[in-house]
């Protein structure tokens, strides 16, 4: 076959892959908010409580065993050139990662309620044990996911992403929903909620496992017996380790901050005078309907920090200032996301909570997500900074920067919990966010990543997010209180945002050639 034939079949290959993927994580998000937009009318704050406190040990744990497993694992196995080595890699990868997300599993179902002790949380205890056999799950689909994405072969880590927010959904919602339905406790229903989320995880391993087992890519690529008795597990696992690590790092430190986060929240709401039940409703009220508000225009700049990684890690001397020009879009464009996301959610707080959680709801989470809407911005910055320094090759600086903005989250919780109450969990994450993004610019600033005058820049977009902000609030006080009219107030400061953008000239020639590269090739080169 002709060369250019080949290069055409691998990118085809690649985009097709790509595409497969985020079909299957739109599918899983549109499940998740279907999921979780009922299931908070049903199990109510005190439900999502114990439910949300279940589901922060699960994650911790789960980091800790599984978190840049697949990302790691595709990468030696693509660059594997026997189909020993490949299975070697595969194999490390189930004794290590199977093994101690088999521990943790163990360490859930046995002790949930020294667990939920520790969080300050004791009724999350039958949620904790429930998710027990899902974290061995996870772990294995881990495996398997990367093993399949070495060989690029994304279809199987595709369809079993689909599988598992499917049936997390559909029997999460009518477990949660008989349990009402039979009087049982808040506790009991939040633990049968999450036996759907548990099963759906392993319906996905099953399904995984199925396809592996059938896998023509084995019988093609048989390892001779003598060759497999070679296989020397430690030395896999050691070069899986020195590449899964590192790319785990922040996921550990944002979990452990989470952790943490919650074990702070609700004792200092116990302290603060609030009952268990009480400080359990508050924190459902708050981790079900603002956090999931909150993390919401994440999901629209990671794809610009996964982006711009690898552009940055092959840029050489010759192309610095093509490659600064490159970080200070970046850096702009993710402004220009977050920034109209982020007003919006201050300025329309109570109207959107209102729409979508209800007017009980509404009342307790709209100033908790005032207060939390300025870290918006400031993940949105935190996050492509660190990706800019991780693609010029300081990966360990990322980390150390949010391990610092953690520990000011909980110092500042622990501080103003007692005293002000659940407020003070917004303003420790927002303070959080703030000191990671600065350091994290500075440190690009000394690296001479962007020039200064790349941060002036941020300032216009920042302005005409203001004016949308406004607008969208005028709206919301002259229009009728409906959701209707909620949504149309949204819309037209969405319109106000873009269109001041484009009479200030915000979208110049450069933003305009870069986006076109973060479709998976760069136009920035000179012709």
């Amino acid at each position: 076959m002709h060369p250019e034939g080949k290069v055409k079949r691998r990118e085809d290959g690649f985009m097709s892959g790509v595409a497969l993927l985020t079909l299957s994580a739109a599918c899983a998000k549109i499940c998740g908010m279907l999921f979780k937009l009922p299931l908070f009318s049903i199990i109510g704050d005190g439900g999502m409580g114990y439910f949300n406190s279940a589901y922060v040990i699960y994650t911790f744990f789960f980091v800790l065993s599984t978190s840049g497993l697949p990302v790691g694992l595709s990468i030696l196995i693509a660059e594997g050139t026997e189909e020993r080595h490949r299975l070697g890699y595969f194999k490390s990868s189930v004794l290590i990662f199977g093994g101690l997300g088999g521990v943790f599993c163990l360490l859930m179902l046995f002790a949930p309620y020294r667990l939920s002790w520790l969080i300050g949380n004791p009724g999350a205890a039958k949620s904790i044990r429930v998710m027990a056999p899902s974290l061995l799950a996870v772990c294995l689909s881990g495996c398997l996911r990367g093993y399949f994405q070495g060989r690029k072969n994304m279809l199987p880590t595709a369809l079993s992403q689909v599988i598992e927010a499917v049936f997390k959904t559909v029997l999460g919602i009518l477990f949660a929903y008989f349990s009402v339905r039979k009087g049982q406790s808040e506790p009991h229903t939040a633990a049968m909620a999450l036996l759907g989320v548990s099963l759906g995880s392993i319906f996905s391993f099953f399904y995984l496992a199925i396809v592996f087992f059938k896998s023509e890519c084995l019988k093609k690529d048989a390892v001779l017996p003598e060759q497999r008795t070679r296989l020397n597990t430690f030395n896999y696992g050691k070069r899986l380790l020195a590449v899964v690590l590192p790319v785990s790092s922040a996921s550990v430190v944002l979990s452990l901050s989470s952790l943490i986060d919650l074990s702070v929240v609700m004792r200092g709401l116990v302290e603060a005078g609030h009952t268990r039940e009480l400080a359990n409703e508050l924190y459902g009220n708050y981790s079900g309907s603002v956090i999931p508000l909150f993390n919401l225009p994440s999901v629209l700049v990671a794809p610009i920090a996964s982006a711009v990684i690898p552009f940055l890690a092959k840029e050489k001397q010759p192309r610095a200032e093509e490659a600064k020009e490159l970080s200070s879009l970046a850096l702009r464009l993710s402004v220009m996301i977050s920034a109209p996301c982020a007003l919006g959610l201050a300025f329309l707080a109570r109207p959107i909570l209102t729409l979508l959680f209800g007017t009980g709801s509404a009342e307790t989470a709209a100033p908790m997500l005032i207060l939390l809407s300025p870290a918006v911005l400031l993940v949105a910055l935190q996050t492509v900074s660190g990706a800019l320094l991780q693609g010029s090759g300081s990966r360990s600086i990322p980390v150390i920067c949010l391990a610092c903005g953690a520990v000011v989250k909980l110092v500042a919780c622990h501080l103003l919990i007692s005293r002000i109450g659940l407020a003070g969990a917004p303003i420790g994450t927002v303070l959080c966010y703030l000191v990671s993004a600065a350091l994290n610019l500075h440190f690009c600033l000394r690296r001479k990543i962007f020039e200064r005058r790349a941060l002036l820049k941020l300032l216009l977009p920042l302005l005409c997010a203001l004016l949308c902000g406004v607008v969208a609030f005028a709206l919301v006080c002259i229009l009728p209180s409906h959701g209707v009219f909620t949504l149309l107030a949204i819309g037209a400061g969405a319109g106000v945002y873009f269109g001041c953008l484009a009479l200030c000239g915000a979208f110049d020639s450069n933003l305009r050639r870069l986006l076109p590269f973060f479709k998976g090739r760069s136009r920035l080169r000179a012709e």
